[in-house]
């Protein structure tokens, strides 16, 4: 196992290790939620212990991650903006931070920010991650699909993309230790918090920016960037909708246990991510099934209170009465 992997899984591990006993003294806990009806509160420490591995892999010497000082300061900024302010302009604050922090990435990368080019990736990075932002309310979920999407980036291509990337998806692998629906880790859960779900973000942003410019076979187009990103997708198209429902909140009420979720939003992420890995179609056969995987999206979300009486009993959060 190559340094950057070992050594941003240890990290994180350790990391939340130490937060945690300090989560409990300074409040760092969400009061509310589906947690918090049960009687426990998770610390939302999990976006720090990702940005502590981040930085402890590039202080690393002979790690390989060349990651600029800078983009270390404006991922801890973002963290850190959403426990500013009130509830209201709590959400101003970090739309306008989202859309801060990236055009600073957009400017370190291309030397300006001018040109539609440059402010079409400040709008990509913007909805990136506000559709991680309405994953993570769920338990693991945004971890499991920034995870499989940052690993598969890795395996596509090279240099500081390829170890930014991979250093991203080692952290949050160790991260789902701590945050798999399971009884087995209850007492030792985290959350990702908002601060944590742009942070996946903003990683895999810049490594996916990065790929672009990668030389030779490890460079990649902007559509092979979208099409390991299906689930975040849907979230801002949902929203732009009209519908402010996360997806995962539509299935919870139809009646599909978390683990089931967990399960899908995997599948979901996986099959994109395999065949990029594996097959490398042409980008214009990419686009097209990407449509079509929207679709089954939505579809499932349509058909979620009939698709719920079709998994085994195991799989269903409640005892829902045939309507």
């Amino acid at each position: 196992m190559s340094s950057p992997i070992m050594l941003a899984f240890v990290a994180t591990v350790l990391a939340i290790g130490v937060l945690r006993p300090v989560a409990g003294l300074v409040g760092w806990r969400a009061p509310q939620g589906r947690n918090a009806a049960r009687g426990f509160v998770p610390p939302v420490v999990g976006g720090l212990a990702l940005w502590c591995a981040l930085a402890v892999v590039w202080l690393f010497p002979g790690a390989g991650i060349d990651l600029p000082p800078e983009f270390l300061g404006l991922f801890a900024l973002r963290l850190l903006v959403p426990a500013i302010g009130g509830q209201f302009w709590g959400v101003w604050l970090v739309a306008a931070a989202d859309a801060l922090v990236c055009a600073a990435i957009v400017q370190q990368i291309e030397g300006e920010l001018a040109g539609l080019h440059a402010w079409l990736e400040v709008l990509a990075g913007v909805a990136l991650m506000h559709g991680v932002h309405r994953l993570r309310g769920l338990d693991g979920i945004a971890a499991v699909v920034m995870g499989i999407a940052q690993a598969a980036l890795a395996a596509v291509t090279t240099g500081a993309a390829h170890v930014l990337a991979m250093t991203g998806a080692a952290a949050v692998v160790a991260l789902l230790l701590f945050n798999f629906p399971s009884h087995l880790n209850r007492g030792w859960r985290v959350q990702l918090g908002q601060g944590g779900g742009g942070h996946v973000a903003l990683v895999f942003l810049v490594a996916g920016r990065w790929a672009m410019d990668a030389p030779g076979a490890g460079a990649i187009q902007p559509v092979e960037l979208l099409w390991l990103l299906p689930l975040p997708t849907c979230e801002v198209l949902r929203l732009l909708m009209g519908q402010p429902q996360p997806a995962h909140r539509r299935l919870l009420d139809s009646g599909f246990s978390v683990v089931a979720l967990f399960l899908l939003y995997a599948l979901m992420s996986l099959l994109p991510a395999l065949v990029l890995m594996l097959i490398r179609p042409p980008q214009d056969v990419l686009l097209p099934v990407f449509g079509g995987l929207v679709l089954l999206w939505f579809g499932v979300l349509h058909y979620a209170p009939r698709l719920m009486w079709r998994l085994p009993w195991q799989l269903r959060r409640i005892d829902v009465p045939r309507g």
